[in-house]
């Protein structure tokens, strides 16, 4: 739905998750890397073993409330410039997410990151 969302307001983008075809799944990703879609949502496959070093934000879009699991999402775009990677990356989470689980999700694991210096 995300996907068809961004399409409808003109930003190219395309959606995988377990049900797409390991074809088309190759498909989008080599699209996405190539700059051809913008942004790519995924339910459960791209979490963990996904390099692409260019992303430039990650939008946790649903509760997670395993500290790995978040670590491997949020490092999408953590990649650095030493790895081809920006030397920036927008990390969002969507305030639904927080105002449902609070405490519960697993991006409290990392608070003493987020803190300003």
């Amino acid at each position: 739905m995300l996907a068809v969302k961004l399409g409808d307001a003109g930003i190219r983008a395309a959606s995988i998750d377990a049900t797409t075809t390991v074809g088309e799944r190759r498909n989008r990703i080599d699209q996405f890397r190539n700059g051809g879609i913008r942004v790519l949502t995924n339910f459960g496959v791209l979490s963990q073993g996904f390099d692409a070093p260019a992303t430039r934000a990650v939008v946790i879009a649903r509760p997670v409330y395993s500290a790995n699991i978040y670590q491997q999402m949020v490092g999408r775009g953590l990649r650095g410039v030493r790895n081809g990677g920006k030397d920036e990356c927008l990390i969002l989470d969507v305030k639904d997410n927080i105002t449902n689980f609070d405490s519960n999700l697993a991006f409290t694991e990392f608070e003493r990151l987020w803190q300003a210096r």
